[in-house]
């Protein structure tokens, strides 16, 4: 009679794209992550990977399918994914990531066949690299900013403002 769902909030980067990161790029290796999805075994379905896009945006409307809940809040967002839906979900899909230092905000858009990635950089206007430093500092990280200060210059400023990947 459970309905159980496996996931995650982000994945990791282990010097992918050039980066040892853990949660703030809009990259695969850290915005792909498990979902599974096991149905009550009330629920007739056979198991079958489904290779589709989906969001975590889709859970709680399956959530809410699985157990025949109709009336749901304007406020919830998705679709159910299979087997209480169709098979998908709702593509495309959107990633948002923003930190409370000076990395940059990465926005996606991603469907199975294009991803494409908005970097919105901080600046290098004096007041942006203050504003760095002021957190690095309330963050205690100053000393590791010290000893490598072009990891650093690397993973927080851009040249690039957007990136268009043909996944096929």
């Amino acid at each position: 009679e459970t309905l159980i769902i496996v996931t995650a909030d982000h994945g990791e980067a282990f010097n992918d794209h050039g980066r040892l990161t853990h949660g703030h790029l809009a990259y695969d290796e850290l915005i792909h992550v498990p979902l599974i999805v096991k149905p009550p075994s009330t629920h007739e379905t056979r198991q079958q990977p489904v290779n589709s896009v989906s969001s975590l945006i889709d859970i709680v409307p399956t959530v809410l399918s699985a157990f025949d809940i109709d009336d749901r809040p304007d406020t919830v967002q998705g679709r159910p994914l299979s087997p209480f839906g169709p098979d998908g979900s709702s593509s495309p899909v959107f990633s948002e990531t923003q930190t409370r230092d000076a990395y940059p905000t990465f926005y996606s858009v991603r469907t199975p066949e294009w991803k494409y990635l908005k970097v919105e950089n901080t600046g290098t206007s004096p007041s942006s690299i203050l504003k760095a430093l002021t957190n690095f500092y309330r963050r205690g990280k100053i000393l590791e900013l010290l000893s490598n200060p072009l990891y650093y210059l690397r993973r927080y400023w851009y040249s690039e403002s957007g990136y268009l990947y043909d996944l096929s």
